[in-house]
Order: structure tokens, then sequence, then C-alpha cells
């Protein structure tokens, strides 16, 4: 929201001073310690606050640093990959080219029921927010997973 600026200095007369919805739902002023929200509830509030009755996308707030990629070895029985997380951006999970066929799914997940996942190949299960795990019919495969 934006409110007129009057009786002051040349400068600043009718300038516009940006302001946001706090916790409460009271306007304050936009500043360095206190940014407009851009995405998210506070959007949401945002456009409740000014009466609309139009849909609103809401996005997930940007990625602001690369994730960490640690090598997980997959063997014979269901090895967790990544754990659940509801707030994971991207998801990926990579197999090394010339790496051995695994099987991605489930914690119940075997070479029978789960998504064939070849060497070379890099799946993205940004969507899937629960927890992911993987098998191999014999002998370990390293894959990579990165999440944001």
């Amino acid at each position: 929201m934006d409110y007129p600026v009057f009786a002051k200095a040349p400068d600043t007369a009718d300038a516009m001073v940006p302001h946001a919805l706090d916790g409460d739902g009271k306007a304050v002023p936009v500043t360095a310690g206190n940014p407009l929200p851009v995405g998210g509830e506070a959007l949401q509030a945002l456009v409740d606050a000014a009466g609309s009755t139009d849909p609103v996308e809401i996005v997930p707030a940007s990625v602001t640093a690369f994730g960490t990629i640690t090598p997980v070895p997959v063997g014979t029985a269901a090895t967790l990959i990544l754990a659940a997380n509801p707030d994971a951006v991207k998801r990926l999970v990579k197999s090394p080219a010339g790496g051995a066929d695994i099987f991605i799914g489930n914690a119940g997940v075997t070479t029978a029921t789960g998504y064939l996942l070849q060497g070379g190949e890099t799946l993205d299960l940004s969507a899937m927010k629960g927890a992911l795990y993987g098998i191999k019919a014999s002998g370990s495969q390293i894959v990579y997973p990165l999440e944001l």
C-alpha cells in the first residue's frame, strides 16, 4: 500500500511511501529491515486486505543459497536418499554416467515397484515433498541428491 506524503520539503512533497502489513494487519513503512513481501502468506494477506476476490498464485520464495550435495550409496535394501521436506523448492537425484540402474520410490520400494533411474540420468522430483528412497538389485551405486 502507498500513502501520499504531504506537508514535507519540496523534494518529498507528493511522494509515495511504500507500506506493508505487519502480523497484526497494520500498515508499516517499508525499510531495509522491513522489506516489502513479494510472495507466500504475506502476499495473500495483502490481497485479502485489499478486498480482492481474484485468485492469487502463491509462489515459493526464491532460493538464495545452493543446496548441499551429499553422495548417497544405494544398496540392496531401501535406502533413504532425501528426507521429507515440505519446504523444498527443487529436488533432484542424479545417477552418474556409467552408473548402474537404481529404483526410486517410497520406504517400501523394490526393484519391481520403483521408478527406474538409469546411469547418467537426473530425476526432477520437485513436486514430491515426502521421503525418497532408492534400491539396487545387487551391489551398490552412489547417487547425488540436491535439494533447494
